[in-house]
C-alpha cells in the first residue's frame, strides 16, 4: 500500500521504531554519511529525499528519509520556507513533535528524534507505508460492522493510553489514522494535541479543528476533556459505517460553519437511517448516540467502555454494565417516536454507567525528560505554542 498523501498533510506518514514493526521498511545498505538524492543529510544521520514529498500540509511539509545508521525508511517533516523564521511557530512544531514522542504507544506512530538549527527544524517519524482511512473510505465505502469493531478497538486503545497521560488529541479523523498492511492501525498528527481540562482559546475569532469531528464543546472554546476525543471519534465511526460523518457540507446544505452548528444544535440521523440498506444491528444506533451526545457528561466516561459496548452491539450480545461486565441495562427504545426526540436539539441521550478510570493530571507521574526531545511540553511551552493560523478545517 502506498502512503497517503492526504492522510499525511499535516504530520506526513508517521514514525518507524528501530525495533521490528508492522510496516518497517529496510533498504540495501548505505555508507555512513551518504546523502540523499539531493545531497541533503538531517543532523548527519538522516538522508532526505527532497523530490515528491510525502504530503503537504498548511505549515509542514513531509518527505522520505532513511537512517544512515539503522538503514530504515523514516518521514522527516519539517515546516515550509515561509515559517520557519516564525519563533512560534517553531515552539508548536517542538510542542507537537515533543507530544507524540510522549504519547508512546503501538497504535500511536513513533518519533524518534527532533533536530533543530538556524535554517530548520526537523521531526523525524515512523513511516507507515499505508493509506488513511479516509483513502480506504473513498476506494471501498463503507465498512463492514465487525471491521468497524476492530479499528475501535486499536484506536480507543491509543487514546486511552494518551487519556491515562492527561492528554487529549483533539484531531480524530480517518484522514489522521493510517493504516499498515498488516492491519495496524496508527494515529499521527498531534498539531492540536494538549493537557486535558484547559480551553483551547481559539486565535481570530476562528475554532481549531476539522469541522465534520468537531466536538460542541470544543467549538465553543470550553475546556476540553477525554469526552472531547470520544466525541469525534464517534464521527469517525459512524462514517465508517455509513460511508458519511454524521452532518457534512450537503447535508447541511451550506458552508464549513454551518457544519459547526449542526454539532452544536443537531442530532444526527442514527445511522440504520442513514443507510437502511446496511442491515446494522439495532443497537448500533443507540450505542453510537451515546457517543454523540451534546452535553460531555453524556458521553463515554472513557473510550474503551465505547469500543466494548460497540462490539457487543455489533455481536448483538446483551449490553451490559460495562463496569461490571454482568449486569445487563434494559433494552434501549428504538422506536420511531422515541428516535424523534432524541432529533430534537438538546432532547436526552442515554449514557452508560460506566465508571472511568482516572485522569492522570499531575506531572509528577511523566517519565523522565526523553533524551533527545527534552521530555514532554511544559505548560508554558503549550501556551506559546499555539497555531499561528487558526481556522477549521474541512
Amino acid at each position: 500500500m502506498r502512503v497517503d498523501a492526504t492522510a499525511t498533510a499535516e504530520w506526513g506518514a508517521s514514525d518507524q521504531p528501530d525495533e521490528a514493526v508492522a510496516g518497517a521498511q529496510v533498504g540495501p545498505p548505505a555508507q555512513p554519511g551518504a546523502p540523499g538524492e539531493d545531497g541533503t543529510v538531517v543532523a548527519n544521520r538522516y538522508a532526505v529525499d527532497l523530490g515528491e514529498p510525502l504530503g503537504t500540509g498548511g505549515m509542514a511539509v513531509v518527505y522520505r528519509g532513511r537512517d544512515l545508521r539503522t538503514r530504515r525508511q523514516v518521514a522527516l517533516r519539517t515546516l515550509r520556507a515561509e515559517y520557519r523564521g516564525n519563533p512560534a511557530t517553531r515552539a508548536r512544531f517542538r510542542h507537537e513533535t515533543r507530544l507524540q514522542a510522549f504519547a508512546s504507544h503501538p497504535n500511536i506512530a513513533r518519533v524518534f528524534d527532533l533536530h533543530e538549527d538556524q535554517e530548520a527544524p526537523w521531526a523525524v517519524h515512523e513511516y507507515v507505508p499505508g493509506p488513511s482511512l479516509q483513502e480506504l473510505l473513498r476506494e471501498r465505502g463503507p465498512f463492514p460492522p465487525a471491521e468497524v469493531a476492530d479499528l475501535l478497538d486499536q484506536v480507543a486503545a491509543a487514546l486511552a493510553h494518551l487519556h491515562a497521560k492527561g492528554l487529549v488529541h483533539l484531531d480524530v479523523t480517518p484522514k489522521n489514522l493510517l493504516v499498515t498492511p498488516e492491519g495496524v492501525v496508527k494515529l499521527i498528527d498531534f498539531g492540536l494535541a494538549q493537557h486535558a481540562g484547559l480551553v483551547q482559546e481559539p486565535i481570530g475569532g476562528a475554532t481549531f479543528g476539522t469541522a465534520a469531528y468537531l466536538a460542541p464543546e470544543q467549538a465553543r472554546g470550553e475546556p476540553v476533556e477525554p469526552t472531547t476525543d470520544i466525541y469525534a471519534l464517534g464521527c469517525v465511526v459512524y462514517e465508517l459505517l455509513t460511508g458519511e460523518p454524521p452532518f457534512t457540507l450537503e447535508s447541511v446544505g451550506g458552508t464549513k460553519h454551518d457544519v459547526v452548528r449542526a454539532h452544536l444544535e443537531r442530532t444526527p440521523l442514527p445511522p440504520s437511517k442513514a443507510r437502511p440498506d446496511l442491515d446494522l444491528p439495532p443497537a448500533v444506533d443507540d450505542v453510537l448516540l451515546w457517543a454523540l451526545a451534546k452535553p460531555p457528561n453524556e458521553r463515554y466516561h472513557d473510550v474503551t467502555s465505547f469500543a466494548r459496548l460497540f462490539r457487543s452491539a455489533v455481536e448483538r450480545q446483551p449490553i451490559g454494565d460495562l463496569a461490571s461486565g454482568t449486569t445487563p441495562l434494559p433494552p434501549l427504545q428504538t422506536s420511531a417516536a422515541d428516535r424523534a426526540s432524541t432529533r430534537r436539539v438538546g432532547g436526552p441521550v442515554p449514557r452508560p454507567p460506566t465508571t472511568a478510570p482516572p485522569v492522570v493530571r499531575n506531572r509528577a507521574h511523566m517519565p523522565p525528560p526523553l533524551a533527545t526531545l527534552g521530555g514532554p511540553p511544559t505548560a508554558a511551552e503549550a501556551s506559546t505554542a499555539r497555531r499561528p493560523v487558526a481556522e477549521v478545517g474541512s
